[in-house]
């Protein structure tokens, strides 16, 4: 763990001054100069992520999820509570940079309040060989994922006003929050399940079916919830102005179901 602490941290830091250097020519691109501060200010949340302890999520492995729902789950709640107050305060674009901050930090005060060991720093040169062997491939899927989650808005914004990309992101953004909530329930409780029986096929495969049909159940809901009721979420949740935006709510949400199907862990 203090080897991953250690690899966390570089890694992080070399995040940070990626959007430090970056942030003018990406603000330029998205044709609002004048923002570079903030984007560059969102340079305090991988550094932050850089220094949370993993202590907490090492628990898993003895599916022991307490530790790892309260780093996640306070934070959630506590800027939750302070979004409408802000929001009437700065009134402003400010809120959402300031409550994902927010977040960042409390999710790192809280994972050493919980982690139950000592942050430290170790670095064992063949773990860190590992590692980086291992995290390679995650890192260009990431890339990956990257570019075709956030690559769209991009060419929006570069391209529509600033209105529009709010639209999209705002649809975007509700098709793939439960996507991303229900992967994350499945790998931290899937995975464990899996590797316990991982040189078993047969077991492997009788514990692998349930969550892939419920994967693949709870995409069509979601598919056939969104389809029918698309426009009316958007109204209800953000407003008529936002009315008209189902469609695409729509078409995101379907997209997201598929990927939904394919997020079995294997």
């Amino acid at each position: 763990v203090g080897t991953a602490h250690f690899a966390q941290f570089s890694f992080g830091l070399l995040s940070a001054a990626l959007i430090v250097v970056l942030a003018n020519a990406f603000a330029k691109l998205i044709k609002v100069p004048h923002l570079s501060w903030a984007i560059q200010t969102m340079a305090l949340i991988p550094v932050c992520s850089a220094l949370t302890s993993l202590e907490p999520f090492t628990y898993m492995r003895r599916m022991a999820f307490g530790r790892s729902v309260f780093v996640d789950l306070v934070p959630q709640i506590l800027i939750t509570v302070a979004a409408y107050p802000l929001a009437i305060w700065l009134r402003d674009f400010r809120v959402f940079v300031w409550l994902l901050i927010g977040k960042s930090f409390l999710s790192l005060a809280i994972s050493h309040m919980v982690a139950g060991h000592c942050y430290q720093w170790r670095f064992r040169i063949d773990y860190f060989r590992e590692m980086i062997r291992f995290g390679s491939p995650l890192f260009v899927e990431s890339l990956l994922m990257f570019g075709a989650l956030q690559g769209d808005r991009l060419l929006i914004a570069s391209s529509f006003s600033l209105a529009d990309l709010g639209g999209y992101a705002v649809a975007g953004t509700l098709a793939a929050t439960p996507v991303f909530a229900l992967w994350k329930i499945v790998g931290g409780v899937g995975l464990p399940l899996l590797a316990e029986v991982q040189d078993d096929r047969a077991k492997f495969e009788k514990r692998f079916a349930p969550i892939a049909q419920a994967l693949a159940l709870a995409a069509g809901l979601f598919g056939l919830m969104m389809v029918v009721g698309g426009d009316y979420i958007m109204v209800i949740l953000f407003g008529h102005k936002y009315d008209g935006t189902g469609t695409l709510l729509a078409c995101l949400s379907c997209a997201q179901a598929i990927r939904m199907i394919r997020g079995a862990p294997i």
